[in-house]
């Protein structure tokens, strides 16, 4: 859930940093917004590192710090291409929209994936017990 709310917390941020026309409302957005890929960042590093095997956690995370630090810098190329060619504005609704519609895909992925037992684990199917392996033995008497 920590992804979730980080990616629409992000979005939000971006929205009201679209529309804000005075610089403590875009401060208070961009703080906002900022917050938001602190949320991100933590839950995808968490979700990596819990989701790895741990003989293999270490590979995983520089192959995960390698494609982030990789794609941040061509991210940046295109929001400032974009910008230059639709404006500041246009460029920072275009990412709100590309959060808050990742926030939604991603918490109905969620919802779908906890309502399912999770991938190798058989359902929970109720079984029958014998009573009398569970009853407590009687004192001689």
């Amino acid at each position: 859930w920590l992804v979730t709310a980080g990616i629409a917390v992000m979005g939000v941020g971006l929205l009201g940093l679209a529309f804000s026309g005075l610089l403590w409302t875009a401060m208070m957005f961009a703080a906002f917004a900022g917050f938001g890929m602190m949320l991100l960042i933590t839950g995808t590093n968490t979700l990596v590192q819990t989701s790895a095997e741990g003989d293999k956690r270490g590979r995983v995370m520089s192959w995960y710090t390698t494609a982030f630090n990789g794609s941040v810098p061509l991210g940046s190329l295109g929001a400032g291409v974009l910008a230059g060619t639709l404006g500041t504005a246009t460029t920072l609704l275009v990412g709100a929209a590309a959060c808050l519609i990742g926030a939604a895909a991603a918490s109905f992925r969620l919802a779908r994936a906890s309502a399912q037992p999770a991938r190798g684990e058989a359902a929970e199917v109720p079984v029958a017990r014998d009573p009398s392996a569970t009853a407590t033995p009687r004192a001689a008497g």
